[in-house]
């Protein structure tokens, strides 16, 4: 039997990220090819590293790289990952020449919030889901290290925006001003309408600061794609090039005016009647003679020196309360009842859905945002409840 510590051999290292690299690697055993995800030595253990890893091992869903195995070498903590072809989102972001559609972003993004949302329910959370964590195998975006926690920033619905930033600029480095963000996203070559980027600045701005959930982002971006989406079935006809699905060709225009001359004149027939019958009614006023008017008592001033007012002391100028932010409770695992509490405890506004799942019918299986994430005060959470197995 081959020593565990000479069973895999790294090679070529694919790439690099904050948390770890990711390397190409033979598994001598089995005499098969994996990949080897190698931790960058931290304050964290190697021990606790490869506890980390064992904690989701389990998993087995196309958005998640399956963990087949851990290790330790002279270099550190590793997980041996299923192989699978494809590129990371940091070296597509590089090679891709022409930008993306506004489809292709928005596709992309709704399809890592989905497989964050199934994770929840396996109790997964807090890692990255930005470009440095993301791979790409046959149009499926795959997350790679889900077992480590990435900054607030990379994580949830912020790092859902960050991904989105990343995708509309390919670039991986984000700056930390929302007004650069912004300023960036406008003069990106993002094939889509100004309107349409002012909504995704709203989307980003809104789950940069905390306002908005998973969920919530989620179901923005599914209106935006279907928009996007309208729009380019219109762009298809034969009309002018910039066209949007709410306003008017200037083909259109006379075919119109056409169907409405009709309609029209026969409307100016009656405004004409309906005045003529008003004016032969206010002739026949004018004909009676004038009422008497009463005398208006005109009463004498006196000019007299007016006592003076107190100048009325001005207001201070409020400033604007800066946003309360509040620690999103574990809900999972409680009632209906208990999980209402909580939210409202915390001074947050909550959505709940009843849906099948393993757990006993009532309890809360499933929650977004994710228990110690900080959010502003007054937010939205959503939390799923359990109508016991499906039969």
């Amino acid at each position: 039997m081959i020593p565990l510590n000479e069973r895999y051999q790294f090679s070529e290292k694919i790439f690099t990220s904050p948390s770890g690299s990711l390397f190409l690697g033979k598994d001598e055993s089995l005499q098969r090819q994996v990949y080897l995800y190698r931790m960058e030595k931290s304050k964290i253990s190697d021990e606790e590293h490869t506890r980390m890893m064992a904690g989701v091992s389990h998993v087995v869903h196309p958005s998640f790289f399956h963990i087949l195995d851990m290790g330790v070498s002279k270099e550190g903590a590793f997980a041996v990952l299923e192989k699978r072809e494809g590129i990371s989102f940091v070296q597509l972001l590089k090679q891709k020449s022409d930008p993306y559609s506004l489809k292709e972003i928005l596709s992309i993004a709704i399809q890592v919030g989905k497989a964050v949302q199934d994770a929840l329910e396996e109790r997964i959370r807090g890692y990255s889901i930005t470009a440095e964590n993301l791979w790409l195998y046959e149009n499926q975006v795959m997350v790679i290290n889900y077992w480590t926690e990435g900054e607030r920033e990379q994580r949830g619905a912020m790092g859902l925006a960050t991904l989105l930033y990343q995708l509309i600029t390919r670039s991986v480095d984000v700056p930390t001003e929302l007004e650069r963000i912004e300023e960036e996203i406008m003069e990106s070559p993002l094939n889509g309408s100004k309107e349409e980027k002012e909504s995704l600045i709203r989307m980003l701005r809104r789950a940069r600061n905390g306002q908005d959930t998973l969920s919530s982002l989620i179901l923005s971006m599914n209106r935006l794609v279907n928009h996007a989406t309208l729009s380019a079935d219109f762009s298809h006809e034969e009309v002018e090039p910039t066209i949007h699905c709410t306003s008017e060709t200037e083909t259109t225009k006379p075919k119109r005016a056409k169907m409405f001359l009709l309609p029209t004149f026969f409307l100016l027939i009656i405004l004409l009647a309906v005045m003529t019958r008003g004016l032969w009614f206010k002739s026949e006023e004018t004909l009676q003679p004038p009422a008497p008017q009463e005398p208006v008592p005109v009463t004498e001033t006196v000019n007299e020196e007016p006592e003076p007012e107190e100048a009325p002391t001005p207001e201070p100028e409020s400033s604007p309360e800066p946003t309360t932010f509040v620690e999103v409770p574990n809900m999972v695992g409680e009632s209906l009842q208990a999980a209402e509490k909580r939210a409202l405890d915390q001074g947050l506004r909550y959505q709940y859905f009843l849906d099948f799942n393993e757990r006993p019918e009532g309890e809360v299986f499933k929650q977004d945002p994710e228990p110690g994430d900080q959010v502003a005060k007054g937010s939205r959470i959503t939390f799923w409840v359990s109508k016991g197995p499906a039969n």
